[in-house]
């Protein structure tokens, strides 16, 4: 009888331990890539949920990723319809590159006016399929992510494209021209995506 009471003790002392790990609040940091001079949006808020993360680190669960949002202000003079943002995750567990996270605010949204702001949030199809394409990779937990924006399109048929602005070409939809021959002020280190 009490060899039972200890192996069902031990039992209950290790499915305790494994939820409250699997619940456990950890340090995060979302760090943003520098902006580009000429970048149409800037970031203006970044949310867990209903809490504002003003500091580098925070607490959150691991599921923190699920119930975060980026406040963006669209700082450009034109009417914003596509903005395509990622949050990078850096290699980790047995991954082989970093995975991208995209943050997206899609066509069929009323544009973003100059000065007005926009909530970008990760998607729940897409998180589910993050979390499962992580644990592929015995990543069962993310601590860090960077946030990057990448592209945004203008209702003026203009792209901005980590840093470089093109217009669309009135015969050809799928080509782009580019609007200036300048080549951009800031490179991303690839070091960041991969």
């Amino acid at each position: 009888m009490k060899i039972k009471l200890v192996i069902a003790f031990l039992f209950m002392a290790i499915l305790a331990t494994n939820f409250a790990l699997l619940g456990q609040t950890r340090i995060r940091t979302l760090e943003e890539v520098k902006p580009y001079p000429n970048q149409p949006l800037q970031v203006v808020g970044k949310r867990l949920g209903e809490k504002n993360l003003n500091e580098a680190g925070f607490e959150a669960e691991s599921n923190w990723l699920r119930d975060l949002s980026i406040e963006v202000r669209n700082v450009s003079g034109k009417n914003i319809t596509y903005a395509y943002s990622l949050l990078l995750i850096q290699k980790q567990g047995t991954m082989e590159a970093s995975y991208a996270l995209p943050l997206l605010y899609e066509n069929g949204n009323p544009p973003i006016a100059p000065g007005d702001v926009a909530t970008l949030k990760v998607l729940d199809g897409q998180y589910m399929g993050a979390m499962k394409y992580l644990a592929q990779y015995q990543v069962k937990d993310v601590e860090n992510v960077i946030l990057t924006i990448q592209r945004v399109y203008f209702d003026d048929n203009t792209r901005w494209v980590i840093g470089k602005e093109s217009r669309q070409d009135p015969s050809d939809k799928k080509k782009w021209i580019p609007i200036s021959q300048r080549k951009s002020l800031r490179k991303v280190p690839m070091n960041v995506f991969f």
